[in-house]
């Protein structure tokens, strides 16, 4: 079974290329327990980008490297699409600036 998804314009304006092959599975509960929670990951709001009831989140990972950058020194980004419970690849850190410069 395929589900497909149409990505508001307001969050495809967030995506850079390339991206497409990379995932995130966790839950929000498996990121709360996480050990290293603090260290690990940085989320937040989506602002004026917000799309109610689907996209309103977003999470960087500073262990994920699938956007082809070494670990630790970018985080892979993704916004959380509250309909398939799922999260959507936006693209690198360096590149979407949801986490601001000297919190990484």
């Amino acid at each position: 079974m395929y589900v497909f998804c149409i990505v508001p314009e307001i969050i495809t304006g967030l995506m850079t290329s390339g991206y497409g092959h990379c995932s995130f599975a966790q839950s929000w509960a498996d990121i709360v327990d996480s050990p290293n929670v603090s260290t690990r990951y940085r989320s937040g709001g989506l602002g004026k980008r917000i799309v109610p009831g689907v996209y309103r989140v977003w999470l960087c990972d500073g262990y994920d490297t699938c956007h082809g950058g070494v670990l630790g020194e970018d985080m892979m980004c993704y916004v959380f699409n509250e309909k398939l419970q799922t999260f959507l690849p936006i693209g690198p850190n360096s590149k979407v600036k949801f986490v601001a410069s000297g919190v990484e």
